[in-house]
Order: C-alpha cells, then sequence, then structure tokens
C-alpha cells in the first residue's frame, strides 16, 4: 500500500504480539496499526487461548488468518478450534472494554493479506505476525501489486 510503513514479524506467541505491538504503538504513536496474525498450531492455539485475546488490545485493526498447521507436528491437532473462535471471543473482549475497531476474519493466509491490504491507507503501521507461511504470502501480495501498478 502507497504510504504504509509495512513490517512482518515472526511472533506467534502471545507475549510477543503484545510486545511488538506495544513497541509499535510507542514508536509510532499516532498512526493507526493494522495488523493480520496468522495462530501457530491448533493445539498451541487451544492453550494459549485465553492469553492470545489481549495481546491483541493495541491493534486498531485486526484481520486473523486460519490457524497454521504443520504436518506432523501435531499428532493429533484439535479441530474444535478455529481462528473463527479466536475473533468471536476477541468481540467479546472488546464489547467488554468498549473498544471499536474493526476485527475480521480472512480466511487462508493469501486472502487474509490480500484483506489487510486492502483495509491499510497511507500512513497506517501494517505488521504482518506469525511463524507460519504469512510472510511468503506478503511478499507474493507486494509484488503481484507492483505488477499491476
Amino acid at each position: 500500500r502507497q504510504g504504509a510503513l509495512i513490517y512482518s514479524d515472526y511472533g506467534h506467541h502471545p507475549t510477543a504480539v503484545s510486545a511488538t505491538l506495544k513497541a509499535a504503538r510507542t514508536a509510532f504513536p499516532d498512526k493507526r496499526i493494522v495488523l493480520c496474525f496468522q495462530p501457530h498450531h491448533r493445539n498451541r492455539t487451544k492453550i494459549l487461548f485465553l492469553d492470545f485475546v489481549p495481546s491483541f488490545d493495541l491493534a486498531d485493526v485486526l484481520v486473523l488468518g486460519e490457524i497454521y498447521e504443520v504436518s506432523g507436528r501435531d499428532d493429533e491437532p484439535d479441530k474444535d478450534i478455529s481462528s473463527r473462535d479466536l475473533l468471536d471471543a476477541l468481540a467479546r473482549h472488546d464489547a467488554s472494554r468498549e473498544a471499536k475497531r474493526v476485527l475480521e476474519f480472512g480466511g487462508a493466509i493469501a486472502a487474509a493479506v490480500k484483506r489487510t491490504l486492502e483495509l491499510s491507507v497511507a500512513g497506517d503501521l501494517v505488521i504482518f505476525m506469525g511463524a507460519g507461511d504469512i510472510d511468503a504470502e506478503l511478499h507474493k501480495a507486494l509484488a503481484e501489486g507492483r505488477r499491476e501498478e
């Protein structure tokens, strides 16, 4: 996106999400923070679910991609957890603290990356976070955008 600052970060744990967003807010206090996050592993997302919810508090816009699964890493991945569950919990959390922000489920990570870029405007700080294939998808989307200009 023209005029937006774009960063990619490997963070995939709630403490890393919180620390990155805090550093971003400190460094750029007047910028809108747009975050695209790809959770890593269903089991990890389930175990850290309650920690993830407040970790996103400093993002003004949040797009969640579907959970990245590494084949063979989880013997029996939890199929009863998804990014939609996390998004629902975030919506309840925001309502309880009367926060107004954009929360979206982006679906597959390529679509989530594209949607995040669509939501960003000049002057935004746009952060893509996750340990899965989010960085590769970001680079693809940016390359496609350059070809279309």
